[in-house]
């Protein structure tokens, strides 16, 4: 992620409740050039105080070619020019903690901080077409309650569960092509149910009134 005074933050894991980093690396880059000038790499990091305290902490310092001209090597140092705990905070809560208001200036607030931002546009969407779900499957099981005859009405209970069934699994199939980004959000979303309903409107429009 993107940090304060041309750096860029890479790690494994933040714990949120304990402040605490795991194999964390902090690339600094020169403001005009863009090129990287420093990389710090520390195994573990902790807040202690109103700094951040690196653990077995390594200091590379490049030149303007690229090459590594310096490495120092810390068992611990303070680094207290980094940003504190709340600005890596931000990408911790949850869409479903979230109203959609709240969860769409999130993804923008985090969109310019350059995260990732795929899984929270997918939740986003979701939001409103998950919704939808109920009156769909109202659409497609409205039609088998006209067509039970001499079957019975388990008939068309059991249509309407398989339907059902196929129509969950779809949606959660989209919903994970969203998520590793086989899909754009709005597609993976959108598409079961604009499938299904259409399937459903035809289904209506077939009924012998």
């Amino acid at each position: 992620m993107a940090g304060s005074d041309n750096r860029i933050y890479h790690y494994n894991n933040f714990d949120y409740t304990k402040n605490e980093f795991a194999n964390l690396s902090i690339f600094k880059f020169d403001p005009e050039t863009l090129k990287l000038r420093e990389w710090t790499f520390a195994s573990a990091a902790n807040w202690e105080g109103n700094t951040w305290v690196l653990h077995n902490a390594t200091v590379h310092l490049l030149s303007s070619s690229g090459f590594d001209t310096t490495s120092n090597f810390l068992p611990q140092m303070a680094a207290s020019d980094l940003d504190p705990p709340d600005y890596f905070k931000d990408e911790v809560r949850t869409a479903s903690q979230m109203s959609y208001g709240e969860l769409e200036k999130h993804v923008e607030e985090l969109r310019k901080k350059q995260f990732d931002v795929t899984g929270l546009t997918l939740d986003l969407y979701r939001k409103v077409s998950f919704p939808l779900i109920a009156f769909i499957m109202a659409l497609i099981g409205i039609p088998f309650s006209f067509k039970t005859g001499r079957k019975g009405a388990f008939y068309g209970i059991g249509i309407c569960i398989g339907f059902g069934i196929l129509y969950w699994s779809t949606f959660e199939l989209f919903n994970k092509l969203g998520e590793f980004n086989r899909m754009s959000p709005m597609m993976a979303a959108w598409f079961p149910n604009v499938l299904f309903g259409i399937g459903g409107t035809w289904l209506m429009l077939r009924v012998k009134s």
